[in-house]
């Protein structure tokens, strides 16, 4: 740049999607910058973009030029409960998870008869512990969970387990 680096623009992108206003703005002689992910949840890809804005030049005007995008992938995280009490605390049986392709998300409970009780597509739908065909409450007994997604490079994930509903 002739006028040379007024300031950089710090740019992120979660789940595909990048925030018009930056993360940081650092001035030209910060070479790294730390980015604290907590509390940021995503379907497992982090991408960054970083902006140079030229001071203005012997033109008496200003440039922008973008880097190329770096994108991050993260393993996915899934923890999946073994008891819940539709009427106590935890009243609600669902997987908490992250870092997965949010739209591959799929759950379904069945009774000791293979008899589908629940199922759900929505990662923020749980089972309360009612029959999902009749509406009606399900008994205190062990029921199976299948929890199926994708990460975000296309792998399967397939957890199978048991979860005990207590009244």
């Amino acid at each position: 740049f002739d006028g040379g680096i007024l300031e950089y623009k710090l740019y992120r992108s979660i789940s595909g999607v990048y925030d018009p206003i930056p993360i940081a703005i650092l001035n030209p002689s910060q070479l790294n910058y730390t980015d604290d992910l907590s509390g940021v949840y995503s379907d497992g890809k982090i991408c960054y973009r970083i902006e140079a804005v030229e001071a203005f030049n012997t033109y008496n005007f200003s440039e922008v030029s973008s880097s190329n995008e770096l994108c991050i992938l993260f393993s996915p995280k899934i923890f999946i409960p073994n008891a819940f009490t539709p009427n106590g605390i935890n009243p609600v049986f669902s997987p908490v998870v992250s870092n997965i392709e949010f739209s591959t998300y799929h759950l379904t409970i069945m009774n000791r008869w293979g008899q589908k009780v629940f199922e759900s597509f929505d990662k923020n739908y749980g089972w309360n512990g009612t029959i999902q065909s009749n509406g009606k409450r399900a008994t205190d007994d062990v029921y199976v969970y299948i929890f199926e997604a994708q990460d975000e490079r296309g792998n399967p994930i397939f957890k199978q387990g048991f979860v005990s509903l207590i009244e």
